[in-house]
């Protein structure tokens, strides 16, 4: 690490300082923030090691990424990025670059606490308990943290989660995650775009005016996000059986290296259990494949409970257009990327971009469980039994 390394921390860590005053504000705990960041950046230079002895898609942005007049969309935008600070920061190092990309990524971790305590309001406090251990799982940092696409899809991903949550004053936060995401991964956006129309058009709480004026704008949106996507992935028609063939194709062509499953020959619901929670801890083999299999595990757990807490009040869901739009990007995103994804190693990666939303609905069902269980003040609570009672007094 040379000089630009320590400006960057610096840069993160006064990040940090800021965001825990604004943490405080909502009734969390000051020092999280900064003993997040210590984390973050622990796991930032925890990949960099670990890339030096493995082949990862972050060495290769890394040496052979170039700037250019023509920064292109997708891998060769990374690379032209990565390109531009290499030559705007003369004898950088690797490790310089990949706490240039943590910073994007602990941009996200901020807007994911900012989302949570939105979604919880009052509840906040109470619930914490829940909110820093998922701010602080591993893969939300290691992933992430990479110098490639991921790091930038998990802002812009927690960029417009934070923006539903009050469409009304937060639309450019919709907009800016959206902007983001699109020329990185615009399949993805395309989802994302059609998780915010969902909130637009489900959630309850939104005004009729406000309702039909981000629709539309989010359908003009995905009208030509939709082209742009189609043709980075070189999908030329719609017919079922040439997309039945497109995606075989597609996994066939993701079935290399040591983390390749046939993904081809399962069902689809084995698909979408392989994406989110494997490698389970019976079939890893490395120390990196242990540590991410253990982390499969409590996965599966919160998955469970989610889905206990949903049974219990799936209406939440609904009052909260930022929930309907992690509801909506989870269940489309994920079914999709199932079925398209045939290596586990890209799967372990690109499901952080899913998990945070993920936790926000496990966050905002369980903050709405306590907001109507809390009791009412003993005055109130008198006075409502005298109610009962029409001659009481």
């Amino acid at each position: 690490m040379t000089f630009y390394g320590v400006l960057v921390v610096a840069i993160g860590f006064g990040l940090s300082l800021w965001a825990a005053q604004r943490e405080a504000l909502a009734g969390g705990r000051f020092l999280a923030l900064p003993l997040l960041y210590v984390w973050h950046t622990g796991m930032v230079v925890a990949y960099w090691l670990f890339s030096r002895g493995t082949i990862v898609d972050a060495t290769g942005y890394y040496e052979l990424g170039q700037y250019t007049d023509h920064p292109g969309i997708g891998t060769d935008l990374i690379m032209w990025a990565t390109g531009l600070m290499r030559d705007a920061l003369p004898g950088e190092h690797m490790l310089d670059i990949a706490l240039i990309y943590g910073l994007f990524s602990f941009s996200g971790l901020v807007f994911f606490l900012r989302t949570a305590s939105t979604l919880a309001g009052p509840a906040y406090p109470s619930i914490l308990i829940w909110v820093y251990p998922l701010a602080f799982m591993p893969g939300m940092s290691f992933w992430t943290s990479a110098i490639g696409k991921d790091a930038p899809m998990f802002l812009a991903i927690l960029l417009t989660a934070f923006g539903a949550c009050r469409p009304r004053e937060r639309w450019g936060y919709i907009a800016a995650g959206l902007a983001i995401a699109l020329p990185i991964r615009p399949q993805i956006a395309v989802v994302m775009g059609l998780g915010a129309a969902s909130a637009f058009l489900l959630a309850s709480n939104i005004r009729g005016s406000i309702r039909l004026a981000g629709l539309l704008a989010i359908l003009l949106a995905g009208a030509v996000a939709a082209p742009f996507a189609a043709s980075y992935l070189h999908v030329e028609s719609l017919d079922r059986e040439y997309l039945s063939d497109y995606v075989a194709d597609t996994q066939r062509g993701l079935e290399i290296g040591g983390s390749a499953v046939e993904m081809e020959h399962y069902s689809f619901p084995v698909q979408v259990f392989s994406y989110l929670y494997r490698p389970a801890i019976i079939e890893s083999g490395t120390p990196i494949q242990r540590l991410a299999a253990v982390e499969n595990t409590v996965l599966l757990g919160l998955t469970f409970a989610l889905i206990v807490k949903l049974s219990q009040s799936w209406r939440a869901i609904f009052r909260q257009p930022a929930l309907v739009f992690c509801a909506t990007y989870v269940v489309v995103g994920v079914a999709a990327s199932a079925v398209l994804t045939a290596n586990l190693g890209m799967a372990e990666r690109q499901k952080e971009q899913f998990m945070p939303c993920l936790f926000l609905m496990l966050i905002g069902v369980v903050a709405a469980q306590r907001t109507v269980a809390k009791p009412k003040p003993a005055r109130a609570v008198y006075a409502s039994s005298l109610s009962a009672y029409p001659g009481a007094s």
